[in-house]
């Protein structure tokens, strides 16, 4: 593991109220109070540690990487004069009540992103779509062009993951 390194936040974050909507859920575990592990793909192993709301330790992730896997790539605030003025008041209410959140993105992770938004159909996500897409990529050890009918069979039987080869074959 690489040295842990520390910074304050440009402004108060909640990880888990941020990740728990994302498709990026998949890629995280909670293996601590406040202190999260990046299971899958790029940078995987690498940690994420809240001291609170203002300030984080986290090893393996530069800085923009940081902000992107938690969220604070992006800032509405910087983007409410662009609104007509009429609404400000009330986009400022909105992005003031949601200011914790984030917007997890994992722009080097775009497979697994994918995958978990081809089969997040008519189902629950954090009940099947998370449990389908960690056994999914643990058999291939994380292999992509693994993936089969086969394997997909020992995932599940549920129609989500029908046809998730040819799109893949396609998005790739």
């Amino acid at each position: 593991m690489s040295e842990w390194r520390s910074t304050n936040l440009t402004r108060p974050c909640d990880f888990e109220l941020s990740l728990f909507p994302s498709l990026n859920y998949v890629l995280f575990e909670k293996v601590g109070r406040g202190r999260w592990v990046k299971l899958f793909g790029f940078k995987k192993g690498s940690y994420i540690e809240f001291v609170d709301e203002n300030k984080v330790r986290f090893t393996g992730f530069t800085g923009d990487e940081l902000r992107a896997y938690v969220g604070l790539w992006y800032d509405p605030l910087n983007y409410v004069n662009e609104v007509e003025h009429r609404y400000n008041e009330v986009i400022e209410e909105v992005i003031n009540m949601y200011r914790r959140a984030g917007l997890p993105i994992a722009i080097n992770d775009p497979v697994i992103t994918f995958i978990s938004a081809f089969l997040n159909r008519v189902t629950n996500y954090h009940t099947n779509v998370v449990r389908w897409v960690r056994t999914l990529l643990k058999q291939v050890n994380e292999d992509i062009t693994l993936i089969n009918e086969d394997v997909l069979r020992n995932v599940s039987t549920s129609f989500q993951l029908v046809g998730l080869v040819n799109a893949l074959r396609d998005f790739m």
